[in-house]
């Protein structure tokens, strides 16, 4: 932990299983006395199961109430070590944004008492890109650099798990919902943020390519601590490394087969060796040189006076 929080900042992946997990058994009894296994707990009621939500309280494991020979549970410990290193920990730790995990109980205690020692992550179209983060999350200010201290987040372009931005550009501007657990990301939602926020007409929205950098730009001027993002966002391109639960080959452009075998040719064939110093995209050596020098020219460009 020493040594990675002096080369950079630690991202806390899944980290709610720091505060609690779930322990589900192998088997379970019924009411009526019959035995299920594994899969078979969770098949539906009229197939012999208990119901795919079907769910113990009492398979609920208070982690956050382990503790070290100091007296410390995880959380605890990684406040300590930054503070050893010489290092605030709300400016060095990433979470995952606090979401529906939230509703345990060790869980409100983590929040009431530790969230604000650590850097909350948001990823703007995952949470709903009609919200306005700058109300929701993030005090507005006219130096988007100048952090809150009521405010402490890190904006995701994306993450190894979600689609690329241009992926979610050509989705929405088609017209074809993307569909989430709140229900709020949609076709016109997205299009009205992209007048509002991003201030272009139904002209610019032709130009998929301007739509993408705006996005870009929109993200790199909040009022957050940090912003992040993925190599494929950043260039712009249509890859995406992983899909969660995702196994079964190539279904499009988007998608790819996550096995090892298929992910190291796939990513050497995406991003090949000196791929940043050549600009022809054909064949199976594609380079990209041409799109880094425009993301470092936006850089350039909403950044000039900083060093």
């Amino acid at each position: 932990m020493r040594k990675m929080l002096r080369e950079g900042d630690l991202r806390l992946d899944h980290f709610v299983g720091y505060i609690n997990r779930a322990e589900i058994p192998q088997e379970i009894i019924t009411p009526d006395g019959r035995v299920l296994k594994g899969k078979q707990i969770f098949l539906s009621v009229e197939k012999g199961g208990l119901g795919e939500d079907f769910f113990e309280p009492s398979w609920i494991i208070r982690v956050d109430q382990k503790k070290n020979k100091n007296d410390e549970n995880m959380f605890d410990l990684f406040k300590r070590v930054a503070q050893e290193e010489g290092l605030n920990p709300e400016s060095c730790y990433v979470l995952e944004d606090f979401g529906p995990l939230g509703e345990t109980k060790a869980y409100k205690e983590f929040r009431s008492k530790l969230a604000k020692n650590f850097i909350s992550q948001c990823v703007p179209i995952g949470i709903g890109i009609g919200e306005d983060i700058d109300k929701i999350h993030v005090d507005n200010s006219s130096n988007p650099r100048k952090v809150s201290n009521k405010h402490n987040i890190a904006l995701l372009t994306g993450n190894h798990d979600l689609p690329p931005i241009r992926q979610y550009i050509d989705l929405l501007l088609d017209n074809k919902p993307i569909i989430f657990k709140n229900g709020k990301n949609s076709p016109a939602i997205f299009k009205d943020f992209c007048k509002e926020q991003l201030k272009l007409t139904d002209e610019d929205l032709k130009d998929r390519n301007l739509v993408a950098r705006e996005f870009m730009k929109w993200c790199y001027t909040r009022n957050v601590k940090q912003v992040q993002t993925t190599l494929q966002d950043a260039l712009g391109l249509y890859f995406r490394p992983n899909i969660p639960g995702f196994s079964n080959g190539m279904e499009d452009k988007y998608l790819m087969k996550t096995s090892p075998e298929a992910l190291l040719p796939f990513w050497s064939r995406v991003f090949p060796k000196n791929f940043l110093n050549r600009t022809d995209k054909s064949g199976i050596n594609p380079g990209y040189k041409d799109l880094a020098e425009d993301y470092i020219n936006l850089m350039n460009e909403l950044f000039s006076n900083e060093k």
